[in-house]
């Protein structure tokens, strides 16, 4: 009884509440709470602290974009539950608060991932994402410089089926942009690898009409996916052996064979041969149906 009056000092939490005008919000997030060191007997102090009142702190704020407060400014405002309860200080030196237009944008989600494929499956098409694109609001600083908005990473090993899933959506750095929806549903694909051969005809750069080759054509034997199967035929490859800058009198009559073009759902492409042999026809032989 005796120590409950005499005076003690503590310290107690105010909750910092703000009224922003409409249509605005921070830059940045302020304090959530300050700490006020309360004096007072112990028996108010203890009363203060079992009656359990609302501890906050309301500041109404204007169109300004600073604004700022004092520990003194602070201190007026904040009102103890007990009259005889002084408030001797608060941890805030300085409150400065930025304010800012708050807007709304919307942006295309885009899919970050890790897929790792079973030797005998592939994409099949590009990943569908629903919906593809998100609202984000928020600082009219931040927010005005978002193109885009990326998805959690979806990590999948081994794939040798379609996959989907609801993927959550990249969290805000900052606590005062928010996203809509929090999750897409993403959908994933894929198709069995097969092998196809055919022969492609090889075409000579920069050389003489008089000038042949041999072979004219090789085979190439590809993988692609089975629903493209039928779309790969040799018009779709491009084979070349160039002789510019090349001494047709050499010893070495050898060139390398050039894929210039494939498709690109084309995975692995290999050849049958990697070079030609070129020779010159000599025009009075060729009338006597010789070399």
């Amino acid at each position: 009884m005796t120590k409950l009056s005499q005076n003690y000092r503590t310290a107690q939490e105010f909750v910092l509440e703000y009224n922003l005008p409409e249509g605005k919000t921070f830059t940045k997030q302020p304090p959530e709470s300050l700490t006020a060191t309360l004096d007072g007997q112990g028996w108010d102090l203890m009363s203060n602290y079992f009656k359990g009142a609302e501890r906050k702190l309301s500041l109404d704020l204007n169109n300004s974009s600073l604004q700022t407060y004092n520990s003194n400014q602070l201190v007026s405002k904040l009102t103890p539950s007990d009259k005889d309860i002084t408030i001797n200080g608060i941890n805030i030196d300085l409150l400065m608060l930025n304010v800012e237009e708050e807007i709304s944008k919307k942006v295309p989600v885009v899919l970050s991932s890790n897929f790792e494929f079973n030797s005998q499956y592939q994409l099949k098409d590009a990943v569908t994402l629903t919906p593809d694109s998100i609202e984000i609001k928020g600082p009219a600083s931040i927010v005005g410089a978002m193109d885009v908005w990326q998805t959690e990473p979806w990590v999948l090993k081994n794939i040798n089926s379609d996959q989907q899933k609801n993927l959550p959506l990249e969290q805000p750095e900052n606590t005062l942009t928010k996203v809509f929806p929090l999750y897409v549903h993403a959908e994933l694909s894929i198709e069995q690898l097969t092998e196809k051969s055919l022969f492609v005809p090889i075409f000579i750069k920069n050389a003489p009409d008089s000038l042949k080759i041999f072979p004219e054509n090789i085979k190439i034997t590809c993988v692609v996916g089975l629903g493209r199967y039928n779309d790969i035929n040799p018009n779709s490859f491009t084979l070349e052996v160039d002789l510019d800058g090349v001494e047709l009198n050499a010893a070495n009559n050898t060139l390398p064979i050039l894929l210039t073009r494939q498709p690109d759902f084309v995975k692995i492409v290999t050849m049958s041969y990697l070079s030609v042999e070129f020779f010159i026809v000599k025009q009075e032989a060729a009338a006597n149906g010789g070399e």
